[in-house]
């Protein structure tokens, strides 16, 4: 749930940098999602899962900007379904924009926000994304049009997939 550069989460058009930062708990244990060099139609770090996605679940991270000032959560599905996501500002602390889901973002201290997101509507789904965004308007799958310097990027922290409604981060290794 901290290690984004593990191999379990795939990466498209981004890269993280291990332990680049403060997370809220203290620790040197944030991870920095950067944007590729040059324009994309979105850069991601997912996870594959293959779960159902019902109104009963919460998808949360923690999120600071650090050359880009949006998060996205994502839960993308290949079926034909609807994709729920929501656009978070994490420089200002609000919710930007939302597509099939409620999204909530909470000031956690320094900087960090614990952004959520749970779905308004049910389908399966084959991944679980965050994204570093530039803001403005997305796509049918919640893509934002991004442009990376191979430096700028996002603090993320602590993601976490939860039957219920959001409760208090729990690790995972």
């Amino acid at each position: 749930s901290q290690d984004f550069d593990n191999a379990w989460w795939a990466k498209a058009r981004s890269s993280i940098s291990a332990n680049a930062g403060v997370a809220p708990d203290g620790t040197t244990t944030a991870d920095k999602l950067i944007v590729d060099s040059g324009a994309h139609s979105y850069s991601i770090c997912s996870v594959v899962n293959n779960v159902i996605v019902s109104t009963d679940n919460t998808l949360s991270c923690y999120a600071k900007p650090d050359g880009f000032n949006y998060l996205n959560l994502v839960q993308f599905t290949s079926t034909g379904g609807s994709t729920q996501g929501v656009q978070f500002n994490v420089s200002t602390g609000v919710v930007a924009h939302s597509a099939n889901a409620t999204g909530t973002i909470t000031d956690a201290g320094n900087g960090w926000y614990r952004c959520s997101m749970i779905p308004t509507t049910t389908t399966a789904t084959v991944s679980h994304m965050i994204a570093a965004s530039a803001g403005g308007s997305f796509s049918t799958y919640f893509n934002t049009p991004v442009t990376g310097d191979g430096s700028k990027g996002i603090l993320i922290w602590g993601a976490q997939y939860e039957t219920g409604t959001l409760t208090t981060y729990l690790p995972t290794t």
